[in-house]
């Protein structure tokens, strides 16, 4: 599946999976986004100018990040599935899961594009005030692909529970806009 038929249509590939034709494994997804999102963790802490430290610590970040991150999708599935079953909801724990992973996508196309925007800026020489100015700016412009996950996760959930919209933007995305919600205004 290439990266434009995924932004016309997300679903696709999800569909795909389901009925075999794509063989994606779907813990993939999980692990993938865990890895890069320990990689980018690392250097925004570390930076890349202590390079030893910053290999010192790497192997156990890219582990635990990785691996909190496939325990929190397995957990937030069923999460999803026991109130899309409070909704006479008809899906599975591996449906679920999968639809949970498969929305991860559009975080991982966000994360990969942020981790090489922050390489490109360690590297280059600009004041503390542009590089706050564009820490905040990929803050906020990473909800974009946080709601692209949101649109995925309740489609998805809509088609695997034979659900409306509404009752499957409650059952999976409400808990992500609560969460979101709890970070912007803490």
């Amino acid at each position: 599946m290439s990266i434009i038929s995924f932004i016309k249509n997300p679903l696709e590939g999800y569909v795909k999976n389901l009925a075999k034709e794509e063989k994606t494994p779907v813990y993939v997804y999980p692990l993938l986004y865990g890895l890069i999102f320990g990689i980018s963790f690392t250097i925004s802490k570390f930076g890349v100018a202590n390079i030893n430290t910053l290999f010192d610590h790497l192997p156990f970040i890219l582990f635990s990040r990785t691996l909190i991150t496939l325990i929190s999708c397995y957990v937030y599935a069923w999460i999803i599935l026991v109130i899309s079953w409070f909704f006479k909801g008809v899906s599975n724990i591996n449906l679920t899961f999968s639809l949970v992973s498969y929305s991860l996508l559009p975080m991982i196309g966000g994360a990969l594009l942020f981790l090489l925007l922050k390489l490109i800026l360690v590297t280059v020489d600009i004041s503390v005030y542009s590089l706050q100015l564009v820490n905040i700016f990929i803050f906020y412009f990473q909800y974009i692909f946080v709601l692209w996950s949101i649109y995925i996760l309740t489609v998805g959930n809509a088609m695997i529970n034979d659900f409306s919209k509404l009752k499957s933007f409650v059952a999976s995305a409400g808990i992500v806009i609560v969460i979101i919600a709890i970070i912007i205004f803490d």
